[in-house]
């Protein structure tokens, strides 16, 4: 995936069942507007919040 951090979790709840099966990469960087800290908290991770949003996997 190639968005902004900020929209990202927006992105892959969009395309739901679209993304089911597929492998996701995450390329964000969470950095502030004028990138001298992060947008994120401790336990609050971007990724963390995209597996959370994608679809499952199917189950063979």
């Amino acid at each position: 995936m190639a968005v902004l951090y900020a929209g990202a979790v927006d992105v892959v709840a969009h395309y739901g069942d679209t993304l089911a099966g597929k492998i996701l990469v995450d390329i964000t960087n969470p950095f502030n507007a004028d990138a001298s800290g992060l947008m994120t908290t401790p336990g609050n991770a971007v990724a963390q919040q995209i597996a959370a949003a994608a679809p499952r996997a199917p189950r063979s």
